[in-house]
């Protein structure tokens, strides 16, 4: 779990059910497992940047499971490196993320191609692939689905959850990330 400057925060609830509500109520997680999120007060559209391009770096994130907990034998991993580039006068976003499993024996890497922003928000697709390791969960590549937002003073944090669908496995797996420019 980690937060930054009462903006945004972000981790993995794991053990004990959830009280979230509807459908996200009453689960329970493995320390391999986790309901993973992000929150923070969104950056009303009046304070957005309408001009110019930001690069935003990874400031923290929870580590990526698999719904069964094991992905392949790959566990839970680590997010070693993340970074997005914003041009707010076209609206675009882009977007990376490294992935290491098994104290770095195995490597993925997420791609998210130029896609719209609305409203403050992101929802985009791209693909993950390994690069390095014995255990590929992803065939030639798993489709990778994001949500994310923007929040503080200018769009200061950029926060999203991520899941990618494995093709090896028919598992999910999952995470969030929190960027910072």
């Amino acid at each position: 779990m980690g937060t930054d400057a009462g903006v945004i925060e972000w981790g993995r609830w794991v053990d004990g059910p959830t009280t979230a509500g509807g459908w996200a109520n009453n689960l329970t997680f493995s320390g391999t497992q986790g309901y993973h999120y992000v929150i923070g007060e969104m950056t009303p559209l009046a304070s957005m940047p309408t001009s110019g391009s930001y690069t935003y770096s990874l400031l923290g994130a929870t580590s990526p499971t698999f719904t069964d907990g094991i992905g392949g034998g790959l566990g839970a991993g680590k997010v070693t490196a993340a970074s997005a580039s914003v041009n707010f006068g076209s609206l675009m976003l882009s977007g990376s993320m490294n992935l290491a499993f098994n104290g770095g024996s195995n490597t993925y890497a997420i791609s998210f191609p130029s896609q719209s922003i609305s409203n403050n928000q992101y929802s985009g697709s791209g693909t993950m692939t390994k690069t390095a390791g014995s255990i590929d969960v992803c065939g030639p590549h798993c489709i990778v689905t994001a949500k994310a937002f923007f929040a503080g003073a200018g769009a200061s944090h950029l926060g999203y959850a991520y899941q990618a669908s494995t093709t090896t496995t028919g598992m999910y797996m999952d995470g969030a990330a929190v960027l910072k420019r």
